[in-house]
């Protein structure tokens, strides 16, 4: 996340926001509360340098992508 943080600072400015979006399709090993947990552990003050939000794409039933808005979640729980 750091890389892709990084990569997304140049776009920021008052009239930018910057979403990393990161997609999971392995409904076994990764679901939305783990990935939240990960990032909140990795993150705990917020968003990484160079990113406004976070959002999660659950692709692991590809006829129904849920999206999760991580934003706020990561410093909340």
């Amino acid at each position: 996340m750091d890389r892709k943080a990084k990569k997304l600072g140049k776009y920021q400015g008052p009239s930018y926001t910057t979403v990393l979006l990161i997609e999971n399709d392995d409904i076994a090993l990764m679901n939305e509360g783990k990935m939240l947990g990960g990032i909140q552990e990795a993150y705990p003050e917020g968003c990484p340098p160079g990113v406004d939000e976070i959002w999660f794409a659950d692709t692991s039933i590809p006829d129904n992508p849920q999206f999760y808005d991580f934003t706020t979640r990561i410093v909340e729980e």
